[in-house]
């Protein structure tokens, strides 16, 4: 049973690794060259013909791919470990606490147990990704001055876990409705799982943009609550308010709309979301072998 699970843990692990992994070695290329092109053109808009043109010329100057990818290769491995324990520990925990006849038949059980494994999915994700940037801090922080080591390294330990205890609700919302709304709707339009993976391309990503969509709407108040408490942190203690002042704060001067200030920047990043899980499948078709 145990070799069962293992194995479950570690296909899912790869395939969800793989699925982020790929998005991140098309994506990063693309946004290091933009700060190139941008930061020699800061105050002009670039049309996107002589933005393709610059890509391409990019591409062909020496080195530039190793430069790319050296600079990039960070980025993508982070990516793709925090993706590939989401979906682990996001299936494992639903083959352990829902049986197969619960999966592929009760909707109402398959959603609301998706919910939560997604969510401590999340949780279990950021959690892993905190401890790696924690200790980069600190490697950081080493290579200093003395002088400054033991002020700066108490300011930024203070950042970091402020940042953790505020993340946690809003990473539990969103992972929970991204994987429950796209899992559940899975199987209301295609049934069990065979029919699952050979769904079309096109409409799985169709449902996995709308399954963002709706995680992000509903998790996107608490980044927004969250990063102005942070921003707050230089401010005397005396005026400094807590998570449910801040709340407050929102709807008497902005009302319930100050929730989602900047949350249409936001928008193009549903793109990759979606294709992760979609992605996700494919591999996981692929390593089935089905």
């Amino acid at each position: 049973m145990w070799r069962v699970e293992i194995n479950n843990f570690l296909l899912s692990f790869l395939a969800g690794g793989a699925s982020s992994g790929v998005i991140q070695v098309i994506q990063t290329p693309v946004d290091l060259m933009n700060i190139i092109i941008y930061s020699q053109n800061p105050n002009q808009p670039i049309p996107f013909i002589q933005r393709l043109f610059c890509y391409f010329r990019l591409l062909q100057e020496d080195g530039i791919i190793t430069y790319l990818f050296k600079n990039g290769f960070q980025k993508i491995m982070r990516s793709a470990l925090l993706s590939g324990v989401h979906f682990s520990v996001k299936d494992t925990l639903r083959n352990l606490l829902l049986s197969n006849n619960e999966i592929q038949n009760n909707t109402k059980k398959l959603f609301y147990g998706t919910l939560i494994n997604g969510g401590i999915s999340g949780i279990v994700g950021m959690l892993t990704v905190y401890l790696l940037d924690f200790q980069m801090i600190m490697q950081m922080n080493n290579a200093g001055p003395q002088s400054n080591r033991n002020s700066t390294r108490q300011n930024q330990i203070k950042q970091v876990f402020i940042g953790l205890g505020l993340s946690i609700p809003g990473v539990f919302v969103y992972r929970a409705l991204y994987f429950g709304c796209y899992d559940t709707g899975k199987q209301i339009f295609w049934g069990k799982a065979l029919k699952q993976y050979k769904a079309p391309f096109f409409f799985k990503f169709l449902l996995a943009y709308l399954s963002t969509f709706i995680a992000s709407s509903f998790s996107f108040p608490f980044d927004n609550i969250r990063r102005r408490i942070m921003m707050q942190q230089n401010q005397p203690p005396s005026k400094r308010l807590g998570f449910f002042g801040l709340i407050k704060l929102i709807i008497q001067k902005e009302g319930f709309s100050g929730f989602y200030k900047g949350n249409s920047f936001t928008i193009g990043k549903y793109v990759n979301q979606s294709l992760a899980l979609v992605l996700y499948d494919c591999f996981q078709k692929i390593l089935l072998r089905i």
